[in-house]
């Protein structure tokens, strides 16, 4: 077949479909660019995924990026042995409205369609799962003459959904993927007939998780060491350390008892699936018992669910109880023991008394 009809076929069998914008770079090199006039695609988030799931505000911070799935097809070709374009998938801002631009495809060396299947790619973020819908990128690719060289460009780019049996031109659409998370909270509680309601005690929270952590965590609540309302208490991204697979982050915060209306600490947007651990910092355990030192007293410690694994929309509700109960010293005894000795030591000198008087009369 002629090349020159073979690419007016092409032409005319991509006019027929919906087709997304492009531009032409060096070396024959196309970025898909779809407008929001042809085409846009987002990245949101929903707590779950049934009908009533909510649209999520504290996200990962991640980028959207595709991948290929499976192997290129190629039809319409003019060779026996064809080549297929190179298609290079690049992260891209989830903030943007155009991410096919994440998508570029260059290497063209022959004639044909080219299609490939793409869906978003697992970024791998703690408590995300990625949505798994899949696309069909189809590329024409013809002949043209440049300089007294027949050369191959890129005709026609057109994108629809795997599985659309209406073949509709997608305007818009969105990646949703769920992000899950759930919460921690530490109930304070200081008893004992020694305790001082307003002392404030250091907590460590260890958060463990086997996949990276891409969200901030807020902490509500929580005080300064001095007692004053820590307005700036949180866990960013750059706070978890790497080591053997694992991400761990460590915070200290401080809490005081109930009077001060301070004494329940809520870590908030932890992701799903993110173990927790929570000590009071500083604390000693010997002979099966825990104890902490605050303002010259020291306090026994009691721990209730105070580790565990986030689930869901569930929460975490740990509790600290610290007891300094002690006997005080009045200075006076009330044993009676002297007393009845003392009164026994009197009763044998009267009789004594008695028993010498009479002795003598005789």
């Amino acid at each position: 077949m002629n090349k020159k009809l073979l690419a007016l076929l092409l032409a005319i069998l991509m006019v027929a479909v919906s087709a997304c914008a492009m531009a032409i770079g060096q070396n024959g090199e196309i970025t898909i660019t779809p407008s929001t006039a042809f085409f846009s695609v987002t990245k949101v988030y929903k707590d779950g995924t049934n009908d009533n799931a909510q649209t999520v505000t504290v996200v990962p911070a991640e980028e959207i990026q595709f991948e290929q799935v499976g192997n290129v097809s190629m039809s319409q070709t003019d060779v026996v042995n064809p080549v297929a374009p190179t298609l290079t998938p690049v992260a891209k801002s989830a903030s943007s409205s155009d991410a096919w631009n994440a998508i570029t495809i260059s290497n063209f060396v022959n004639s044909g369609v080219f299609t490939w299947t793409i869906q978003e790619k697992n970024l791998g973020a703690a408590g995300v799962t990625y949505d798994t819908t899949q696309y069909q990128l189809s590329v024409a690719v013809g002949p043209t003459v440049k300089d007294g060289q027949t050369i191959y460009e890129p005709l026609y780019v057109k994108i629809q959904k795997v599985g659309d049996t209406t073949k509709a031109k997608i305007d818009t659409t969105n990646l949703v993927n769920v992000f899950e998370t759930g919460t921690l909270t530490i109930e304070k509680v200081i008893t004992g007939n020694l305790a001082e309601q307003t002392d404030v005690f250091p907590v460590k929270v260890t958060l463990t998780s086997t996949k990276p952590v891409k969200n901030e965590i807020s902490i509500s609540n929580a005080l300064t060491s001095a007692g004053a309302a820590d307005e700036n208490a949180k866990i960013v991204v750059n706070d978890w350390q790497t080591s053997d697979s694992s991400y761990t982050v460590e915070k200290i915060v401080y809490v005081s008892g109930t009077t001060t209306g301070q004494n329940v600490i809520s870590f908030n947007n932890i992701p799903k699936d993110v173990t927790v651990q929570v000590v009071e910092n500083g604390a000693v355990t010997a002979d099966n018992k825990t104890t902490i030192t605050s303002n010259g007293k020291t306090y026994t410690v009691t721990y209730e669910n105070c580790s565990g694994t986030i689930t869901s929309k569930g929460t975490i509700a740990a509790k600290i109880t610290n007891d300094v109960t002690a006997v005080v010293e009045t200075g006076v005894t009330t044993d009676s023991t002297p007393y009845i000795l003392l009164m026994a030591l009197v009763a044998i000198m009267a009789l004594a008394f008695v028993a010498k008087k009479r002795s003598v009369r005789e």
